[in-house]
């Protein structure tokens, strides 16, 4: 099973097989968050963040910060480094700068 390595000192954005994540700490917890719009396959890290929803930025339906958080691959942290288990190792990290048009 393939691992990856991330340093957790600077924010994370990456694809894995047509699915958009983003690596966050919650208290002393990193998760990779699925952050895959499930009806336009957008990354809905680019959507504006209002209150506890997060809009795409597709077609502006609001999805829940607490069920988006609930997909998300499995993380274990050492210190400052992170390792993301996946079962394939497509993975691209994306621009924090890249935006939709």
């Amino acid at each position: 099973m393939p691992v990856i390595t991330f340093n957790r000192k600077s924010e994370v954005q990456f694809s894995l097989n047509d699915k958009f994540y983003r690596l966050e700490t919650k208290g002393n917890k990193t998760l990779a968050i699925d952050y895959t719009c499930p009806h336009r396959g957008a990354p809905l890290f680019y959507g504006d963040h209002l209150g506890d929803k997060i809009k795409c930025p597709l077609h502006s339906n609001c999805f829940s910060k607490e069920k988006i958080e609930q997909r998300q691959l499995p993380v274990v942290s050492v210190n400052t480094t992170s390792f993301v288990i996946t079962a394939e190792h497509n993975i691209k990290l994306l621009d924090k700068l890249m935006g939709l048009s």
